[in-house]
């Protein structure tokens, strides 16, 4: 996980408070907020959950809307731990359709190694 991430807002008085972004692998250490991009590889609609797999994982997700299995969607929402599983009771879902993964990790890799120092932004 980022050191980013660890800079999510935690909701408190005057704090800023943002979705991090992150991957299933780093869901467990998520605080506050955060955001995922996966593909629905399951659907529990009596329950409005769903499971999501971004690659690095599967966590499974409680959503405002059913989306179809199938489909790549964005989750923006709180971490929640129910008998020692890790999910995201997502307040908004997004389709992403269209979206561009491999492009969108790369520029978070990039980001990545310039916020770490690693990477000179200004070649």
């Amino acid at each position: 996980m980022s050191d980013r991430a660890n800079d999510a807002g935690s909701g408190e008085p005057g704090g800023k408070e943002y979705a991090a972004e992150i991957s299933i692998a780093g869901l467990r250490d998520a605080p506050g907020w955060v955001s995922l991009i996966g593909t629905v590889i399951s659907r529990e609609p009596s329950r409005s959950e769903i499971v999501i797999d971004d690659g690095t994982g599967q966590a499974p997700a409680r959503v405002p809307s059913m989306p179809e299995l199938g489909r790549l969607v964005r989750l923006v929402g709180r971490v929640y731990l129910s008998s020692g599983e890790v999910g995201v009771h997502a307040e908004i879902l997004q389709d992403f359709s269209g979206f561009d993964v491999d492009l969108y990790r790369k520029v978070l890799d990039m980001e990545e190694r310039v916020y770490r120092g690693e990477e000179d932004y200004r070649r």
